[in-house]
């Protein structure tokens, strides 16, 4: 199969996240346990679990939920609505309809008396962004001939969770066309604009460059839809910011992921009965998690409220589940819940445990699933869906700790919490389970036929806890191995690539796909064609991503001493060789970039190089015997390294 170079591929999901999938049609409500609270009697703001083990649970779970269970539930095609602010990056950009950056071409928009009005900020304790402002409508066009546009002046360069807002109403269309324009290329969906609207709806996230542009730094409204309908234009959203809200002593100073949801439900537009219900925060935000989730509700979708915590106190281990009962701690015969948490919570709690002894620990511990009267899935608060509460392992104990703080149980632990969100449904409905496939395994992109480049992949390893097989393969291309297009469908396991004007490089990342959904992506690879007989060999055997790896920070400020954080971009995001084979085309050299597992498999061979550049980082043994034999016959063969 043959793709042109960077030719600007455009999917149209259907819906908010991806279209299709073992989740699709299916909306989950999503709570990352605790965040920052004010408290009236500190006259301050903490958190609300204190720092054990140089972990604090407020934090393990915003950074789980957000890097993990968001991205891998989307990728089962579900529509996800976290209860705290999920996305982890602290610039902030929003551009209402009345700001100078909003434009309408084609049309004559009609001024709507409701929707998003730009606060003070920080936000007064009571206000409501999404009372008291303005919005437009604009009719749908035949060809869609017209649209509004929002151009974003992003403050720099990174990766941007992309968020739009809309006043619903039922003249509304239920396939209003948005098309966001970033550093990568174009990204379309298609959403119901009769539902969800006065609120912050997550499209996805993309890849921006710093200032402004129209081409690929913009939000687009399309008024091809349904006839006879008219789509909403109001504000739209990059990033989380800081903290929004004052409670009388300022704003925290903190990432707003990291706030409760008392503050989110406040940003995101619930009235004050979901989030300020009694006189203390730490009180109202119990509550708030599951009461945001029945205010957004709508009527007819099927949904379900999960919460990922971790437990407290040592020695124990494990994870344990529950569901609402009237005791503190109770068996499964009090049950008292909303219809279905009894069996939401089984599917997940059966999957995460299986899925820890099959592949982290043979001895994990099952605590049992129980009842016990949490506000957050007490039915009082939302009665609308099934609801569970999930304390994954515990904080308080050394051996637990030491498996929430690496970043390779925390994936292992949201795909299996993601994965029994998949099985209750399917179970329920009575339809067969697939689960989404494994990455693909030992990328590679090296020189081709003709001046073009070939990129290839395996199937995903084997992994018995792990996804079904993929019967396809999606290829995301990029300029510079951060900003990716929208992906280009392939069914084998490699792809020839266009060489670009002048020589430019190349970088892909790869997927594997099936009916359940999509995996992962791949590390980054890339190229740069060849001009002559030099060529560097870029192999990218720095894979380690582990609990040492996290990042200190010093929060002694708010009592928490030095916590160890899990910013997994800043660890190990997969891109250590691209980013190295970007640095070589820039000194004028031509490359290839291979992972060390297509080396170890012959995939790639190191003759016919010039030289080789092996990335292993603080690897306990980088390199096997059958690699440093590799090697050695390379350098006596005249081969060098950089």
């Amino acid at each position: 199969v043959r793709a042109a170079r960077l030719e600007g591929a455009r999917r149209e999901r259907v819906g908010h996240g991806a279209t299709g999938g073992a989740l699709a049609g299916k909306t989950i409500y999503v709570s990352a346990g605790h965040g920052w609270i004010w408290d009236d009697a500190l006259g301050r703001w903490r958190t609300q679990r204190g720092n054990t083990n140089g972990l604090v649970e407020d934090f393990i779970s915003a950074e789980t939920v957000a890097q993990h269970l968001i991205p891998m539930l989307r990728d089962m095609g579900a529509y996800v609505v976290p209860v705290r602010e999920s996305s982890m990056q602290r610039q902030l950009v929003i551009v209402d309809d009345v700001d100078a950056g909003f434009t309408v071409d084609g049309a004559t928009a009609t001024a709507i008396a409701d929707g998003w009005a730009r606060p003070p900020e920080p936000i007064p304790d009571g206000r409501n962004p999404f009372a008291g402002g303005g919005s437009v409508e604009l009719p749908v066009v035949a060809g869609g001939a017209a649209a509004a546009r929002w151009v974003l002046d992003v403050p720099a360069d990174g990766d941007y969770e992309v968020y739009v807002s809309w006043v619903q109403g039922a003249d509304r269309a239920p396939d209003a066309p948005y098309v966001v324009h970033h550093a990568g290329g174009d990204s379309g969906f298609r959403v119901d604009q009769r539902r969800h609207g006065s609120t912050w709806v997550l499209l996805g996230q993309f890849h921006f460059a710093a200032g402004t542009s129209v081409e690929h730094g913009s939000i687009e409204l399309g008024t091809d839809a349904s006839a006879g309908a008219v789509v909403s234009a109001d504000a739209v959203r990059l990033g989380g910011g800081m903290g929004h809200v004052d409670r009388g002593g300022g704003a925290v100073d903190r990432p707003a992921y990291e706030s409760g949801a008392r503050y989110a439900a406040q940003y995101n537009g619930a009235p004050s009965s979901v989030w300020d219900y009694s006189t203390v925060d730490g009180n109202d935000d119990v509550g708030t998690r599951s009461r945001f989730s029945a205010w957004d509700h709508e009527a007819g979708e099927d949904a379900v409220y999960v919460a990922w915590h971790t437990n407290a106190p040592s020695p124990a281990r494990g994870t344990s589940s529950f569901a609402y009962g009237p005791s503190s701690y109770g068996p499964l015969s009090e049950f008292s819940g909303v219809d279905g948490s009894l069996e939401l919570m089984d599917a997940i709690h059966t999957e995460l445990v299986g899925d820890l002894r099959a592949d982290w620990d043979p001895a994990w511990q099952d605590r049992g699933e129980h009842t016990a009267y949490f506000g957050e899935v007490n039915p009082s608060h939302n009665p609308e869906m099934p609801a569970t509460l999930i304390e994954v392992a515990f904080h308080d104990t050394v051996e637990d700790a030491d498996a929430l703080r690496d970043p390779r149980f925390r994936a292992l632990a949201a795909r299996a919490f993601a994965e029994g969100v998949a099985r209750y449904f399917a179970t329920r409905d009575g339809v067969p389970l697939i689960l989404p496939p494994e990455p693909p395994a030992a990328p590679r992109m090296i020189q081709g036929d003709g001046g073009g480049l070939t990129l290839a992949w395996d199937p995903p390893d084997d992994d018995p806890a792990g996804g079904d097989a993929a019967t396809g393969y999606r290829v995301y291309l990029s300029a510079d191995g951060r900003a990716f297009d929208d992906g280009h469908d392939v069914t084998g396991t490699s792809l020839a690539i266009d060489a670009g004007p002048g020589g430019a490089p190349v970088f892909a990342r790869v997927t594997a796909t099936n009916a359940g959904g999509e995996s992962r992506p791949s590390p980054v690879v890339g190229a740069r064609p060849a001009w002559g007989p030099t060529v560097v060999l870029v192999v990218g055997g720095f894979t380690r991503i582990d609990g040492a790896m996290l990042i200190e920070e010093d929060l002694a400020a708010y009592d928490l001493a030095t916590v160890q954080r899990g910013y997994e971009d800043r660890i190990n995001d997969g891109s250590h060789a691209a980013r190295h084979g970007l640095a070589l085309a820039g000194a004028g050299y031509a490359f290839d970039v291979a992972s060390a597992e297509a080396v170890r498999r012959g995939e790639v061979t190191l003759d016919g190089y010039a030289a080789i550049s092996w990335l292993a980082g603080e690897e306990l043994a980088p390199l096997g015997d059958a690699d440093r034999a590799a090697v050695a016959a390379y350098l006596d063969g005249g081969g060098a390294f950089l």
